[in-house]
């Protein structure tokens, strides 16, 4: 039933939708990570996609992020050359954001 799926991805994967990929980071700085992933959910992407395999940016300095966010937005960079934002932890309450870090990305967390 998509209660029982719902309440295995919950336990499963990072905000209940993120498979992440136990290899190293694609990136890493000071101030943010990249890692892959599997989207089990495609379909809540902004706008829905078939895609599942994604990457997750993960920034620790709140400023930046909404700089990054924002020129993404007002440049629109080309797809074919930047990765695109299909969905951020704004799609989300951040309580439940926060939790999800502290139990299945503690290296993440400060």
């Amino acid at each position: 039933s998509s209660a029982c799926r719902k309440v295995f991805a919950d336990r499963l994967y990072f905000m209940g939708r993120f498979e992440l990929d136990p290899g190293h980071a694609e990136h890493r700085s000071p101030t943010s990570v990249v890692l892959r992933a599997t989207d089990w959910f495609p379909d809540r992407q902004t706008p829905p996609s078939l895609n599942s395999l994604v990457v997750l940016k993960f920034m620790k300095d709140r400023v930046q992020f909404d700089r990054e966010i924002e020129q993404r937005v007002n440049f629109k960079l080309e797809p074919e050359f930047v990765i695109p934002v299909v969905g951020s932890s704004r799609d989300f309450e951040q309580a439940e954001w926060t939790a999800n870090l502290q139990e299945k990305l503690p290296d993440f967390t400060d």
